[in-house]
């Protein structure tokens, strides 16, 4: 869910309410392919079409991670522990034992911490494979089935922070290589500046396999190389 502009308040005309029983949907909704505007509760979530359940999407505020944090800091402005608190530490202690989760896949079922283990081999395959945007794109959609749990997933989030910074990295190297090679033929294009340039390059260690920072590279000397022997050439001249 996105953040709320009011956050000290809840039951504004920002927070949804479920179709069924219209309870405010503060930190959890249920919504489907078929009616994005309808939102239902995770204790309604069967009655909001007929559709199958693998169309349904889950929206959360917080990750169960995020809300352990929230608790902790909780505890720290406070001494005495209340009941309520006592009861949503039972419950987020939950989220610490999520290996016996799982999930129904063709052919059987498979836990949470073998999903999150295929995950990260994927990925460090697409780290180490030629960049591909098609195969970040997949890699990122696929992380989101575990970005609302614990901090068992945290190896996924901070996997997922270096895949958004190598594909920002490698589509600016793809972009700045496509200016400077179609420039001349199509002056609508915006000239790339040598502080772009070095600052793509300069990028240390550089975050996945894009061959174009070869190629970026070898422009950025063959321009020195040509602006040297033309200002020996001038000099000589004169």
């Amino acid at each position: 869910m996105p953040p709320r502009k009011s956050p000290e308040y809840v039951g504004t005309e920002e927070d949804r309410t479920c179709i069924i029983c219209k309870q405010y949907l503060y930190l959890s909704a249920v919504s489907c392919c078929c009616r994005p505007l309808t939102f239902v509760c995770l204790e309604h979530w069967e009655h909001i079409c007929e559709c199958k359940s693998s169309r349904l999407r889950l929206l959360y505020r917080y990750s169960l991670a995020e809300l352990y944090e929230l608790l902790h800091t909780m505890d720290k402005h406070s001494s005495d522990e209340s009941l309520q608190n006592k009861n949503l530490r039972s419950q987020i202690s939950i989220s610490h034992q999520l290996s016996g989760l799982t999930k129904k896949v063709k052919g059987g079922h498979i836990s949470l911490a073998q999903l999150t283990e295929q995950w990260l081999s994927r990925s460090f395959e697409v780290f180490h494979s030629p960049y591909c945007c098609d195969a970040y794109a997949t890699q990122l959609k696929e992380a989101e089935q575990f970005l609302w749990a614990g901090i068992e997933v945290d190896p996924v989030r901070n996997v997922v922070k270096d895949l958004i910074v190598a594909q920002k990295w490698a589509e600016g190297m793809r972009d700045c290589l496509f200016r400077i090679q179609n420039w001349s033929s199509c002056r609508d294009l915006e000239r790339v500046h040598m502080e772009s340039i070095n600052e793509l390059l300069n990028v240390q260690p550089v975050p996945c396999n894009e061959p174009g920072h070869i190629k970026l590279k070898v422009i950025v000397i063959w321009c020195l190389a040509s602006t040297f022997i033309l200002s020996s050439s001038l000099i000589e001249f004169f």
